[in-house]
């Protein structure tokens, strides 16, 4: 499966929802929604550059999850006849990998410097106070490393794809 098959004419239309239905449920976990009802009243102290920054990147994050979701989904139909096959695990641990991806997306939320969802949440239940605007840069930092464990993720799954086409033609010409 190569990624050229990602821009055929349904998969585009699949990645497209994916990622509008998961940047959705993004801002409704995380309820970006009633944050920006209160941006007017907070236009002189806003950092403009993070807030714009954080939102740009929880779109490219969703973009990131649906095309992870979509290869998830495309190496599954390819090897669906072999999967307790060795050379399948490869496949096993990247989808892994995206699902881990798309769970720390929704854990970050939409603005990590104004929105706390999951992972504070969890931490609130034993008394302990954590929002992503404690850390150094408000939180970007996960957001970025984020985006790298999905870019990451995305080589993997085309490194598995050509090991496995090379050992399949390795396999025919030894015939």
């Amino acid at each position: 499966m190569e990624l050229k098959k990602l821009l055929e004419r349904p998969h585009v239309f699949w990645i497209v929802g994916i990622a509008l239905v998961y940047i959705s449920l993004n801002m409704f976990l995380s309820k970006f929604y009633l944050t920006i009802w209160y941006v007017p009243y907070f236009l002189d102290t806003m950092n403009w550059k993070d807030f714009l920054l954080s939102i740009g990147l929880t779109f490219f994050i969703g973009i990131l999850v649906a095309i992870n979701m979509m290869l998830s989904w495309l190496h599954y139909q390819e090897n669906k006849h072999h999967l307790q096959q060795k050379n399948c695990a490869h496949d096993r641990k990247a989808t892994l990998f995206a699902s881990i991806g798309a769970f720390l997306g929704l854990a970050i939320g939409v603005c990590s410097a104004c929105t706390p969802i999951i992972f504070p949440l969890l931490l609130g239940l034993f008394d302990i106070s954590l929002t992503w605007s404690a850390l150094s840069i408000n939180g970007l930092q996960v957001q970025l490393v984020l985006v790298a464990l999905l870019i990451t993720n995305i080589y993997y799954f085309q490194s598995g794809h050509l090991m496995r086409k090379q050992k399949e033609k390795q396999k025919q010409e030894g015939k």
